[in-house]
């Protein structure tokens, strides 16, 4: 009976060590998508989106909100290595994206900026809004897709 006991727990030891060793092949969820959309909160100002794919594949397109139905000012798209991506997973992990507030605003200024990050990944989605200040978190993630996506993408 002990020597049962003993080896259950060697087993289910065993089962998490391989589980997580399986887990390190993977650098970032299969299913990870990002968005960021950064610029003024002005319907007139120019805005940009970047999308990102655990293919690789990006999309750049700046464009200003009250001119529905025209063309955008850039449309781009480009391609990201495994690297890049993984290094975009490490960074929000290591900034607690999952765990950040939905939104963040500074009510006391009128107009302003924005930059809404949204993140799809192990099917969960977390999305965070900041307004007008800055969240030192989404400001290094940000910085880290800066450095990843096509010159075209800068604001």
């Amino acid at each position: 009976m002990r020597f049962q006991g003993i080896f259950c727990i060697l087993g289910i030891v065993l089962a998490v060590f391989v589980n997580d060793s399986a887990g390190e092949d993977n650098l970032f969820p299969e299913d990870l998508k990002i968005e960021v959309s950064r610029g003024g909160l002005s319907p007139w100002e120019e805005n940009c989106t970047t999308t990102l794919s655990a293919n690789g594949s990006g999309r750049c397109t700046r464009y200003i909100p009250e001119k529905v139905g025209e063309p955008p000012i850039s449309d781009v798209e480009f391609q990201v290595s495994e690297e890049q991506l993984a290094k975009l997973w490490e960074v929000l992990n290591n900034n607690s994206f999952f765990e950040l507030r939905e939104n963040y605003t500074d009510e006391t200024v009128a107009g302003g900026e924005f930059i809404a990050v949204s993140v799809q990944a192990n099917q969960a989605h977390h999305q965070v809004t900041v307004e007008n200040m800055e969240v030192e978190a989404i400001t290094k993630i940000a910085e880290v897709i800066s450095l990843v996506t096509h010159k075209d993408c800068e604001q």
